[in-house]
Parts: structure tokens; C-alpha cells; sequence
């Protein structure tokens, strides 16, 4: 009798370290100057990373700043917890669904188009202030489609956004 209170008292604290000690996390990074988004996926073992993999989201507002020379910091970028599978199995504090990013295709933001800004931010250095002002600072976005004209970038770019919930 005293044996199987014994394996039953094992397999509870066992069952007990396994869910409160292995989880898999998502974490979601977002800058709100530029747009630009990171998920990181986490399987952590009493909350320390044994293996981790990361997924990037330029916006074409962060890649024409970078192609401007005046790349965003991500000095106001804010990070949340969105999932938490504790024993890898069930999601609990925090469980966060819904919609996170719609993506859109920006192929057609290619090297040409690159090289393209790039020669209107050396043209026109007082560009490079007003794109800081107006898209960082204002986060007036519709001035990266400003940017792409005066460059002449032929397109039809979404004025991005990524909102959270």
C-alpha cells in the first residue's frame, strides 16, 4: 500500500514539475516608428530558453529609412507575451488569439527601387529630416509613399500600420 502512495505521490509531483516547468512562449516585438515587427518562439525550461527561433517583419517604411541613412533605433518598440503552453500543452496566462499581422507582398520594393531612394536621400539631404519627422516622430506613413515618388519608384504600396491588440 505504502508503494503505490509512493508511485502516485511520484507521478502527481512529476506531472506537477512538467507543467509548471516546460512551456512554449511567443513573444511579439513591435516598433510603432517604423512599423517594424519580431516574434520570438521560446521552448524554456522553469522560464530559461533551451531553444529559441526568431521571425522578422521589415516594413518598406523601415527599408526606404534605411535606405535614406537614417535607419530607425526601435527606441520605442514594446514587447508583449502573447502565448504561454505550459507542459507544452496547455495555453494559459498569457493566451492571446486573434489576428497578429496581415503581410503584404513588397517584392516589389527591390534593389532597383532601393538604389533609387537611396540616390534621392543623397540628392536631397533635407529629405532624411523630414522622413524622421514626419514617419518617426508623426508616424504620418503616408510620407514613405511620398518618398517612393519623389524617387520615382513606381507602385502601389499599402501605407503600412501594424497595430496590436
Amino acid at each position: 500500500m505504502k508503494r503505490k502512495k509512493h508511485i502516485a505521490v511520484s507521478i502527481i509531483a512529476l506531472v506537477a514539475i512538467w507543467f509548471l516547468g516546460v512551456d512554449w512562449s511567443w513573444f511579439v516585438h513591435n516598433c510603432p516608428d517604423c512599423g517594424y515587427g519580431k516574434d520570438i518562439a521560446q521552448y524554456r525550461l522553469f522560464t530559461i530558453p533551451i531553444w529559441e527561433t526568431t521571425r522578422e517583419f521589415p516594413t518598406i517604411a523601415q527599408r526606404v529609412a534605411d535606405d535614406l541613412g537614417v535607419p530607425c533605433t526601435h527606441k520605442n518598440s514594446t514587447s508583449w507575451h502573447k502565448h504561454r503552453w505550459w507542459g507544452l500543452l496547455v495555453c494559459k496566462s498569457p493566451c492571446i488569439n486573434g489576428t497578429l499581422r496581415l503581410i503584404g507582398d513588397d517584392s516589389w520594393y527591390d534593389q532597383e527601387a532601393s538604389a533609387k531612394v537611396a540616390a534621392v536621400g543623397v540628392d536631397d539631404s533635407s529629405i532624411r529630416n523630414d522622413f524622421v519627422q514626419n514617419v518617426f516622430e508623426k508616424h504620418d506613413f503616408g510620407f514613405v509613399r511620398t518618398v517612393l515618388t519623389r524617387a520615382g519608384v513606381e507602385s502601389n504600396p499599402p501605407t503600412e500600420r501594424i497595430t496590436t491588440p
